[in-house]
């Protein structure tokens, strides 16, 4: 018997794709379709098993792998717009200049800008959930909704962390106590 789904013309069906399910490892993925509705996933079903509804968008999935979303567990939304912004350098020497205190104060519209644009870059590259450790700086509440909002207006899941220290960044740089002059050290 052909299982009813919940579909309409704006419906969106992607044919013969074949779907990584971890839950079932298989050598070479078996070709399904999948049903999606309302920008929602509805349906995973074997290929040809369940009728397309008259109207419905149909895209070639053949030769293409759908896979669950991809998670960035490393993600700082503060940095969105640093890209380019500095020639190569390593990572300690960067570390005293792309710090947020070292950036001007944000206006809200920035922020929402930002995260909405390194959003749409992670979702463009799969990635469907980050966990965002942001730095938010001079702290801001207004700020802090801001950053919230833009993750659910562009509808990804995102783990929101705000990023404190005990000690600026460049304290923890190796042997920067040991060769900064201590009038400068201080000043850190």
């Amino acid at each position: 018997m052909k299982q009813k789904l919940p579909l309409s013309k704006s419906s969106l069906v992607i044919t013969r794709c074949r779907v990584l399910n971890s839950a079932e490892p298989e050598a070479r993925p078996s070709e399904k379709d999948v049903f999606i509705c309302d920008d929602e996933i509805i349906g995973v079903e074997p290929a040809g098993t369940v009728p397309i509804p008259q109207g419905a968008r149909v895209v070639d999935g053949r030769r293409r792998l759908a896979i669950p979303g991809l998670v960035s567990s490393h993600y700082h939304s503060h940095d969105t717009l640093l890209k380019g912004a500095f020639a190569s350098m390593p990572l300690e020497v960067w570390f005293l200049h792309a710090i947020p205190p070292n950036y001007p104060k944000r206006s809200r519209a920035e922020i929402r800008a930002r995260v909405l644009i390194g959003a749409l870059e992670c979702l463009k590259a799969g990635i469907t959930t980050v966990q965002d450790m942001v730095t938010v700086y001079p702290f801001d509440p207004d700020h802090v909704d801001a950053i919230v909002e833009a993750y659910e207006e562009i509808g990804m899941r995102a783990v929101f962390a705000m990023q404190v220290g005990d000690a600026p960044a460049q304290h923890g740089v190796p042997f920067w106590k040991e060769v900064m002059p201590p009038e400068l050290f201080a000043q850190t």
